[in-house]
């Protein structure tokens, strides 16, 4: 006689423990994988920067929420500094016929003061950079940025400025 001869089954039942040990597993196993791909998928779909972006938030601390945005000369929106920017930005001498663009991120801090000046991107003429940091300097006054909770905070911004010819 076999061993199996000598087992009795009940119509329609198998092992029950062995069953819940593999539905038990297979079910931890499905966990781990839909866990990693989760990971996975939160990880690709963080933005990247990029620079080309006009006046791009990069980073805000501490992480709560921005209630005002700083603002340009105390109370004027964004056009206005572009407008600013276009009106006061002057050529380096002797390169007024050259295209160029310089790319930088700066901060606005809590006094409202444009610091923090980091050149992204310049053409190998160093006196367009120049052109663009001297005219940032004398940027008018912002008001900073403020949290929900009126805790006045720095701000980085990314700024491509375009030098054309008139022609």
């Amino acid at each position: 006689m076999n061993k199996e001869d000598n087992e009795v089954y009940f119509l329609g039942k198998s092992k029950p423990e062995q069953h819940n040990k593999r539905i038990y597993l297979y079910t931890l196993i499905l966990l781990a994988i839909l866990g990693i791909s989760g990971w996975i998928y939160y990880k690709s779909t963080i933005k990247k920067t990029d620079n080309t972006e006009m006046l791009q938030t990069v980073s805000i601390h501490p992480k709560k929420t921005i209630l005002k945005r700083p603002r340009f000369d105390k109370d004027k929106d964004i056009t206005a500094f572009y407008s600013w920017i276009a009106q006061n930005l002057k050529y380096p001498k002797g390169l007024e016929n050259k295209d160029a663009k310089v790319v930088i991120k700066f901060t606005v801090n809590t006094a409202g003061k444009l610091e923090k000046f980091q050149i992204l991107e310049s053409p190998k003429e160093k006196a367009f950079e120049q052109a663009v940091i001297s005219l940032l300097k004398e940027s008018p006054q912002w008001a900073p940025a403020e949290l929900t909770d009126g805790t006045k905070v720095n701000m980085e911004f990314t700024l491509p400025v375009s030098f054309k010819p008139e022609k």
